[in-house]
């Protein structure tokens, strides 16, 4: 497991130990496919596309464990593939202008998810401090 899903699940087990019941993580996007992923890969030889698929693929497998060990519900929306989906087709997932922010696209279909309102209905008030 990687130093960063060991310290993800460990933001998931304190609030869990305290008694939360539901998280919402997120994977990575491609980040070979960024500007700075280009350039970065370029300059270290790095295959980042093969790091941003490593980390989600572990990410999801711990937060299975987690699930089991403490009872929780966690909501992973798909980033890597969502991600995929705009590099792959931006006209056919609204992104003709690519420099257009992902996430906007990101919270309008999972905010909108059936199984998301289950865990935060849209009239409440959800505080991240």
């Amino acid at each position: 497991m990687s130093i960063s899903v060991a310290n993800l699940s460990g933001h998931v087990t304190k609030p869990a130990e305290a008694g939360a019941e539901r998280f919402i993580l997120t994977t990575l996007p491609m980040f070979g496919e960024t500007p700075w992923g280009k350039e970065e890969e370029s300059s270290r030889g790095v295959d980042l596309d093969v790091v941003s698929r490593d980390f989600s693929n572990q990410l999801k497998s711990a937060a299975e464990q987690l699930e089991i060990d403490y009872g929780v519900e966690i909501f992973i929306p798909d980033a890597l593939a969502l991600h995929e989906k705009i590099v792959n087709d931006p006209i056919g997932t609204g992104f003709p202008n690519q420099r257009r922010i992902a996430a906007v696209y990101l919270l309008t279909k999972f905010i909108t998810a059936p199984h998301f309102k289950s865990y935060f209905p849209i009239s409440s008030t959800v505080s991240f401090s």
